[in-house]
């Protein structure tokens, strides 16, 4: 029987960016790209290795925000147990040592890593446009084959809307709220990309520590929620409303300097939400913006 080896690993997130290395050849699966990290010492836990080993290898000092995923892999010659840990620099203005990059996190999948990261390049693996879902769903289709979908409807999802949405999106990735993704049985769940929280729900939070195995998506309109996100660990927020939606003439939207304001604090990847069209990903990508998020135009009629 192999000896387990265990890894501590980080996945450092700036504004919506992830660090990254490349693996000398002479190492174990080396010839490609890597997030930092090292064994784990007989004396110290996971959590503190991860520090040491970013603070060795990088020469960065970090915050560890939360366990964001656990595995165990074997490979032909040795099996790992591998813990990944969000992580966030103590200080922004710090350098990293020459030969770790900062990417946006949907080059990823574009990058050869070690299999045992496949679930991990997955799970980070957000794209730029967010579509949410109408009232009427079961007549329209996303636009541009748009892969994410935050799904919302008046009822708890079934099964066979989730089926149908899966038949002409193999590819989805699908956003629950909160409330339906707890009443889904576990192989449903398994098939769920993120949940979604909303500000009463990101407010009453204290950890995420329930939920180490999928993504989380809070909506955040103001400071204090940005930074209750960063605090949890949050991996993508809705920021809104931008501008003003025909949905709600009454809600005055906060404009794009105030977005790019809010959008700066985040950690994790920002979709601009309100009054979105397809076409304003450039413009929001300008303000801070990841991805942008809609309801209406980004469905066919």
């Amino acid at each position: 029987m192999q000896k387990v080896v265990h890894v501590a690993i980080g996945l450092i997130m700036h504004q919506g960016k992830i660090l990254v290395g490349w693996r000398d050849e002479s190492l174990h699966q080396g010839g490609c790209y890597e997030f930092p990290g090292g064994k784990v010492e007989a004396h110290e836990d996971s959590r503190q290795a991860v520090i040491r080993e970013i603070k060795e290898e990088v020469n960065l000092e970090i915050i560890v925000v939360k366990l964001f995923h656990r595995l165990q892999f074997e490979y032909p010659d040795r099996h790992v147990k591998l813990d990944f840990y969000l992580c966030r620099l103590s200080d922004a203005g710090q350098q990293a040592f020459q030969h770790w990059q900062w990417v946006d996190i949907d080059q990823l999948s574009q990058l050869t890593f070690p299999a045992a990261n496949d679930v991990i390049i997955k799970r980070l693996n957000w794209t730029r446009y967010l579509a949410v879902s109408p009232e009427n769903i079961e007549q329209r289709r996303p636009k541009n084959n748009i892969e994410l979908v935050y799904l919302r409807t008046s009822s708890v999802p079934e099964l066979k809307l989730i089926r149908m949405l899966q038949t002409y999106l193999p590819q989805i990735k699908l956003i629950l709220r909160l409330q339906d993704y707890l009443v889904l049985d576990q192989a449903l769940q398994q098939q769920v990309f993120a949940i979604h929280f909303n500000g009463e729900q990101l407010a009453q939070c204290q950890d995420l520590a329930e939920f180490e195995n999928i993504n989380i998506i809070a909506a955040c309109h103001c400071t204090e929620d940005i930074v209750k996100a960063n605090q949890l660990g949050c991996d993508a927020i809705l920021l809104s409303p931008v501008l003003a939606t025909p949905s709600h003439p009454e809600q005055q939207g906060m404009g794009w300097p105030q977005f790019h304001h809010l959008a700066a604090q985040a950690e994790m990847p920002v979709y601009a939400l309100g009054g979105m069209q397809i076409e304003d990903l450039p413009a929001a990508q300008q303000h801070a913006a990841y991805g942008i998020a809609g309801i209406s135009n980004f469905w066919t009629a």
